[in-house]
């Protein structure tokens, strides 16, 4: 073992890492390089330190943490990343912050669920963990965003999740990450207005002189873009929504008016057929009047029965007429046997007179 190594060891039982707030500090440090009291980040003398026996328990976790850390931070694979878990789990798995790491790795391969069972066993360790009820909430997030369809998020733990966000910018009202988080809750919630509030709480209290400034302004201005699109699509869609409404309207008020007046159509049909049954009656009953008064003055007999054959078999037709005109529906047919009417009753006047 290099000269190295055993610096690291000395360095690392020389910290106090009772807590995982410390052992997550004191990586973040080395794995960033972001403190030049800290050693320099070397991977393989911090694996040393990992198998090092004389390295208290402690010191070998935040040993292998940070190389975790700084896997997380250069985006290694996720094949990667929980290669690297799964052969240090037998010795670290008791340990919450190790939880946490594991629970990770399982939100960016979407085993939500897992990742969840996780972050919930290193919270009763330590309920109070900003850092833990943080992973919590990005997990939730993260799934919600993943538009996974194999299984819903279930009330409760959508429920659980905004609590948790309002308890973390309770104890820490200026830390940006906060703000981020319950913004795309409220994106989620179509608080769309609040959301944005938060998102630009978010952007102005980022730490400028943190490390990794530049790449979380990356990641609000981005949320922030969605917002705006999604603001901008709600708009569109009620402005659709109000033209789609009006043009259904239009067509009802439409179809009313084409209704309106194909009654008056059929009304003004009726009517031409009431008129035109008027004008066949009336010449028909003037035709029987004056047969009645031809039939008066006839005194032979056979002339009479004559008479009244050729009356009845009139009589006969005329009736055939006015059934006709009250059977049909058509027009032209009406005035046809209007004009047949007529014509058999002027034809029977003729003949009486």
């Amino acid at each position: 073992m290099d000269n190295v190594h055993l610096d690291l060891t000395k360095f690392f039982n020389s910290n106090d890492l009772n807590k995982s707030e410390q052992i997550a500090s004191l990586a973040k440090k080395i794995a960033l390089g972001a403190n030049d009291d800290t050693p320099a980040f070397n991977a393989s003398s911090l694996l040393d330190v990992v198998k090092d026996p004389k390295a208290n328990e402690n010191s070998k976790f935040c040993a292998w943490y940070t190389i975790f850390v700084h896997m997380r931070r250069n985006k290694s694979s996720t094949t990667n990343l929980m290669k690297f878990v799964e052969n240090f789990r037998h010795m670290f798995n008791h340990h919450p912050l190790f939880m946490i790491a594991l629970s990770t790795v399982y939100m960016l391969n979407h085993w939500f669920d897992n990742a969840l069972s996780q972050v919930e066993k290193a919270l009763c360790l330590d309920s109070t963990n900003l850092g833990f009820n943080a992973t919590y909430v990005d997990i939730v997030l993260s799934w919600a965003n993943s538009n996974n369809e194999h299984k819903q998020i279930g009330i409760s733990t959508w429920t659980k999740t905004k609590g948790i966000i309002q308890f973390l910018i309770d104890e820490n009202p200026k830390y940006a990450k906060y703000h981020y988080f319950y913004s795309q809750y409220l994106l989620y919630e179509r608080d769309l207005e609040e959301a944005e509030r938060q998102i630009l709480l978010a952007i102005n209290f980022e730490d400028e002189e943190s490390n990794d400034y530049l790449l979380r302004i990356s990641d609000y201005q981005a949320h922030h873009l969605k917002l705006r699109t999604v603001q901008l699509e709600t708009s569109m869609s009620s402005e659709m929504e109000a033209i789609s409404h009006a043009h259904m309207e239009l067509i009802k008020d439409q179809k009313a008016f084409e209704d309106q007046i194909n009654s008056m159509r059929e009304e003004m049909k009726d009517s031409q057929r009431h008129n035109l049954q008027f004008i066949t009656v009336f010449i028909a009953v003037i035709s029987i009047l004056l047969a009645s008064i031809k039939a008066t003055s006839i005194a032979n007999t056979k002339d009479l029965i004559d008479f009244m054959l050729i009356l009845s078999m009139t009589l006969l037709l005329f009736f055939s007429v006015l059934f006709g005109l009250i059977g049909t529906k058509s027009h032209r047919l009406q005035v046809f046997y209007t004009l047949l009417g007529i014509a058999v009753s002027f034809i029977t006047i003729n003949w009486i007179v």
